[in-house]
């Protein structure tokens, strides 16, 4: 996976603006705003953390992926279904290239 161009982390939901329905996400590296979210329904706190985690969700799921793929290279195991999907979202969370890491079959074990 080549190297990120999102913003950095740790991300945190700041609080709510004053006079706004809006909570600020917000990169502590960098002190600047990566996102905003409506506080229109029950869901959008959860949101906002949700969104404030993605640095560090996407790092442990790229380690667990890292991790599944030498295991399954080890074991000699053919690779499921569900680490083709993990590896498909992985590389739509930070752009790259599918063709890049499996020279274009998204089936083929690496």
């Amino acid at each position: 996976m080549s190297n990120p161009t999102h913003t950095p982390g740790p991300w945190l939901a700041g609080g709510k603006a004053t006079n706004s329905d809006l909570r600020a996400i917000y990169s502590l590296g960098q002190i600047t705003e990566v996102a905003l979210v409506w506080l229109d329904n029950d869901r959008s706190e959860a949101n906002a953390r949700l969104i404030a985690a993605a640095p560090e969700l996407l790092a442990a799921a790229t380690q667990a992926q890292k991790i599944l793929r030498a295991f399954c290279l080890e074991s000699r195991f053919t690779q499921p279904q569900y680490i083709y999907e993990a590896i498909e979202t992985l590389a739509r969370a930070t752009a790259t290239a599918r063709a890049t890491e499996t020279g274009g079959d998204a089936r083929r074990p690496q």
